[in-house]
């Protein structure tokens, strides 16, 4: 039976040295050079790029750099200590007006999100994660499904503590879930760091296990057991350019170094750490100014590689074909962000379900007064009249507006003379009517009028459903990373979200509709 564990009794790897004389001896020498340390950290030249890094990442990122050195003949000079510590230094430099280091490499995005909040750091640059897991000895064959089961079988283990770091991790995890009371009343232990719960665990009789993190649990052996509770909790070690650097360009090329899978990705997998996760997004152009800002929040929050590429639809489209057709079904886009539906039809067998989003409509723009007196698409076709049209090869707006005119019986061919259909955006329509005394209506977007006076336009409606351009998202079945892709489809979906929608001109619609 276990006992109950006495974290006064807990004494790690005690050896003859470390008896209390010569203990308070070291720890005061400890002490002085610590703060010797930290007033200095060591005032050398630097090299070609000088590096803080917190220490709990010196193995993998110098066995890194060493590679990196070899390959582009550069000489990175480093500074090892806490991230926290690494933190306080970066204001000094920046309060002494002389800035050592031109990257700041964090274990925990926590500093990364705060340094930039302080404008210490600029671009940021995942470089691994790792995750929160619970985890037993080794020699314990203990079979543990979630948080309950910890708590039923009465598993004597231990936590960080919850006021910082791993323990302030693991408290935010577990408050929503209602069992953060539980863990901290059934707790036989709370442990500064990470090294000393560890250690507590793999030492003492009297625990079994610990709230800890993945890379930590596996480099000394610990069995991992995955709960559901914290299946999406982890945190990112992030390479970031430091504000004051004059080398920018050196600086991230060894960021990405350290980041690209093939390179130092390498050596982070060797320690024990995970790849950070990546999604991919492609997003029609329309969408992009209402999209862009939840995309940033997103990235700064999850700390994953989300990239995005912003097209017509069109092109989009074809892009997933030729991917599809080149490298298969695993590496389409995760998400597909689409105009019309027509586009979606086309790369339905690579996608799932639907969810309409938002969008927009086709309409007629004339001058104040509609001096033509324009109703519909058929007075186009009845009236002498020069209308402005996108060009329908190399924009989605114009191959809406010609299939909803073809629709009406008005084809390019027989309109070509004397319309005009060079534009590629709305923008350049409005622009041409406004110069241009000679065209009489063009067709736009309603979500480009937004923001005209009414003093010198009119929009005139089309009744016609195939004037709606409607925004849909779709995640791909073969997506490697469906919680991750869920959670940014939540973000574009939320309220504020919408409110970024609609001031972008777009009518908010977000349902989820499969498409035939």
């Amino acid at each position: 039976m276990i006992k109950p564990f006495d974290p006064s009794k807990f004494q790690p790897k005690r050896s003859l040295w470390r008896n209390g004389i010569t203990l308070s001896l070291v720890g005061v020498v400890a002490l002085l050079a610590l703060v010797k340390l930290m007033m200095t950290f060591k005032d050398k030249s630097g090299g070609d790029l000088n590096v803080y890094c917190s220490s709990s990442l010196q193995g993998p990122v110098l066995e890194a750099i060493a590679e990196f050195e070899k390959e582009y003949s550069v000489d990175v000079k480093f500074e090892f200590y806490s991230s926290a510590a690494l933190e306080v230094k970066l204001e000094q430099d920046r309060a002494a007006g002389k800035g050592w280091a031109d990257l700041y490499i964090a274990d925990d995005a926590f500093f990364s999100n705060r340094t930039q909040e302080k404008d210490l750091t600029r671009e940021s640059v995942p470089v691994a994660s790792f995750r929160l897991v619970f985890a037993t000895k080794a020699s314990h064959s203990l079979k543990v499904n979630s948080v309950d089961d910890i708590i039923d079988q009465k598993i004597a283990f231990a936590i960080c503590d919850p006021a910082k770091g791993l323990g302030l991790t693991t408290k935010n995890a577990l408050l929503p879930t209602g069992k953060w009371q539980n863990v901290l009343a059934t707790k036989k232990a709370t442990f500064s760091t990470a090294n000393e719960l560890v250690e507590a665990v793999q030492s003492s009789s009297e625990l079994e296990g610990c709230f800890i993190w993945s890379s930590t649990a596996k480099k000394h052996g610990l069995n991992i057991h995955e709960l559901p509770e914290l299946a999406d909790v982890r945190t990112t070690i992030t390479s970031n350019l430091v504000s004051t650097t004059t080398k920018p360009t050196m600086a991230l090329l060894l960021a990405r170094y350290l980041a690209d899978k093939d390179k130092g990705g390498k050596t982070f997998s060797a320690h024990h750490f995970s790849p950070v996760p990546e999604i991919k997004l492609f997003c029609s152009e329309m969408s992009k100014d209402a999209i862009s800002p939840t995309i940033e929040e997103f990235r700064k929050r999850e700390n994953c590689n989300l990239q995005v590429e912003y097209g017509k639809a069109e092109t989009l489209v074809s892009r997933i074909k030729a991917i599809h057709e080149k490298e298969g079904a695993d590496s389409v886009p995760d998400i597909f962000l689409s105009g019309h539906a027509l586009n979606m039809r086309e790369v339905n067998a690579f996608f799932g379900e639907t969810r309409e989003l938002a969008g927009t409509s086709v309409v007629m723009l004339v001058r104040k007064g509609n001096p033509q007196g324009i109703s519909s698409l058929d007075d186009l076709d009845k009236k002498d009249l020069k209308v402005g049209l996108a060009n329908k090869k190399m924009s989605s707006l114009g191959h809406l507006s010609w299939s909803l005119l073809e629709g009406w019986g008005i084809s390019q061919e027989d309109k070509r003379a004397p319309w005009s259909s060079d534009a590629k955006t709305s923008d350049e329509l409005i622009e041409g009517l406004r110069k241009n005394p000679e065209t009489s209506v063009v067709m736009v977007y309603e979500a480009n009028c937004r923001n005209l006076s009414k003093e010198e336009f009119e929009i005139i409606f089309i009744d016609d459903p195939s004037a709606e351009n409607n925004q849909y998202l779709r995640i791909s079945k073969a997506n490697d990373e469906p919680r991750l892709s869920m959670r940014l489809i939540d973000a574009v979906t939320s309220q504020e979200s919408k409110t970024r929608f609609e001031d972008a001109g777009l009518i908010w619609q977000a349902e989820i509709e499969p498409i035939e």
